[in-house]
């Protein structure tokens, strides 16, 4: 017999997690204490052929149903493995990439400031930094004209590797 969602999802909360920084108001974080992926959210099997479900979005539907569509949960509290339905909140996908933590960066991963002359601001909210995306175009102009001038140049991106003259049966090594 096996067992339902709701007891499979129970077993693996955690409701005396830590009480968000952020929020203190909302409560104590409810943590999943079960298998996560490479960001910290939860997952939790669905059995096949379903795979595996983000754990806060099926903590949500139980306690509330479907999320709406067009909408994405975001965390208030900050925290991937809070399974707390008082911790989410159903936002576009916008609304959440405007909240979440990248929002807050003030320099992109090279170290190039997020100010007004070097941000790009994209349509899902998101941010491009000005200044890498004008280097990565520079580097690939300077392959483009180096496989043209030398097509084939050994150890250049898309460069052909140098042909080897293969040696007929009549040939001794």
């Amino acid at each position: 017999m096996s067992r339902s969602v709701a007891d499979r999802f129970w077993r693996k909360v955690d409701r005396n997690g830590p009480m968000p920084e952020r929020c203190p108001e909302l409560g104590p974080c409810w943590i999943w204490l079960a298998c996560t992926d490479q960001h910290g959210y939860g997952a939790i099997k669905r059995g096949p052929p379903g795979g595996s479900r983000l754990a806060h979005v099926v903590g949500w539907e139980l306690a509330r149903g479907a999320v709406p569509d067009g909408l994405e949960l975001d965390h208030l509290c900050r925290n991937p493995a809070c399974v707390n339905p008082d911790h989410l909140e159903a936002v576009t996908h916008r609304q959440n990439m405007e909240r979440g933590s990248h929002a807050t960066k003030t320099h992109c991963i090279r170290g190039h400031p997020f100010d007004p002359e070097n941000t790009i601001a994209r349509r899902d909210g998101s941010r491009a930094c000005r200044s890498c995306k004008r280097d990565r175009k520079r580097a690939d102009y300077r392959r483009r004209v180096l496989q043209e001038a030398f097509p084939g140049l050994p150890g250049l991106p898309g460069a052909s590797k140098p042909r080897t003259r293969q040696r007929s049966s009549q040939e001794e090594p």
